[in-house]
């Protein structure tokens, strides 16, 4: 695996596929890329998706999150059987 890091301004050139959805690459992102394609995403690996968007097409979303229960804290003694 190689990572390129870009920094101070300097930034990859635009690949052909965000030229194909008439895109640009914006100021902080992710790419990631692969024998058989790109996925770019923000800079927290926010949103991901596969470039250019016609590949998105075939994968459905993901479910959304489920809301966290409200009162149900950790408690380690229950949680080991101790009680």
């Amino acid at each position: 695996m190689d990572l390129v890091w870009y920094d101070g301004g300097m930034r990859p050139l635009t690949p052909p596929e965000l030229d194909e959805d008439h895109r640009a690459l914006e100021a902080e992102q992710m790419m990631f890329v692969g024998d058989k394609g790109k996925i770019l995403a923000g800079f927290r690996v926010e949103n991901p998706r596969l470039i250019p968007e016609r590949r998105m097409s075939g994968y459905p979303a993901p479910p959304a999150p489920q809301p966290r229960q409200q009162g149900a804290a950790y408690q380690p003694s229950r949680a080991s059987g101790n009680g």
